[in-house]
């Protein structure tokens, strides 16, 4: 099926834009929110829009700076921000109570967001992601940003789509990756990178009540399965699940079996 056309809201900070399923028959289930990572945007979902779409209303967003979506307005946003900016858009689209799946940066932001808004979210799933961010080399981040100020739109996307793959990723996803992550914008990926460098849930999540999954894959070199074993441990009752031969695109490098792991939890 074709990606949902992008929608757009009117915010406190500007237009968000985001990609909606409305299936012609309901099955009872709670909507799903889809919130993507640093080198992603909506389009990242379309294997997921596509497949829990016929059953349920599904929500991708594009983070504020990325897609469709104008950024915050504020050169150096914290995860709080981004959190309350996720709030502000169920608002507008009347979803109260949902299932939420939080993928690497999305992994920093659905957490905050299910804290700081208790009761709102059903199910919680964490993908390939970890419990802060800031531990993680400076220089790392730098790098990107320096990357995509000085790179052709096109290498920039292939140099993310290298390290977000497996070396045994069909060349159609790892073109794919490339494609969505070059379209990023500088203002928007900065304040993204700002907030990530800063960003760490480690003393907060022992307060998350909400039934967690934790998805790592064997070949992802950003967030690895011994950091989403720790992300695990410091959530009551949570469960981990490691999808084998996959980077850190599982959603589009191993699309039936991501969507299998997560229709079992959510269900």
């Amino acid at each position: 099926m074709p990606l949902p056309p992008l929608s757009r809201r009117k915010l406190s900070y500007g237009v968000v834009a985001y990609r909606e399923t409305s299936p012609m028959t309901g099955t009872g289930q709670p909507p799903l929110i889809l919130l993507h990572g640093l080198g992603g945007a909506s389009p990242s979902w379309e294997n997921q829009l596509d497949h829990f779409g016929q059953t349920r209303r599904v929500v991708a967003w594009d983070c504020p700076g990325y897609g469709g979506s104008d950024h915050l307005g504020i050169p150096t946003p914290d995860l709080d921000e981004f959190a309350a900016a996720l709030a502000e858009l169920l608002d507008a689209i009347e979803i109260q109570h949902a299932d939420m799946v939080g993928h690497s940066m999305g992994g920093a932001i659905a957490p905050r967001f299910a804290i700081r808004n208790p009761g709102r979210v059903r199910r919680l799933v964490l993908s390939c992601t970890r419990a802060g961010f800031r531990q993680r080399d400076p220089g790392s981040f730098a790098q990107r940003v320096a990357e995509l100020k000085t790179l052709s739109a096109e290498e920039f996307g292939r140099r993310r789509a290298e390290s977000m793959t497996s070396p045994a990723a069909p060349e159609a996803v790892r073109s794919k990756v490339a494609a969505i992550a070059a379209e990023a914008r500088l203002s928007g990926y900065e304040a993204a990178v700002h907030m990530l460098m800063h960003a760490d849930n480690t003393d907060l999540l022992g307060e998350l009540e909400v039934p967690t999954l934790v998805l790592s894959a064997t070949d992802d070199r950003v967030a690895t399965a011994a950091e989403a074993e720790h992300l695990t441990g410091l959530i009551a009752g949570a469960k981990h699940v490691v999808i084998e031969g996959a980077g850190h695109a599982p959603y589009l490098e191993k699309p039936d079996t991501y969507n299998m792991i997560l229709e079992d939890f959510l269900s």
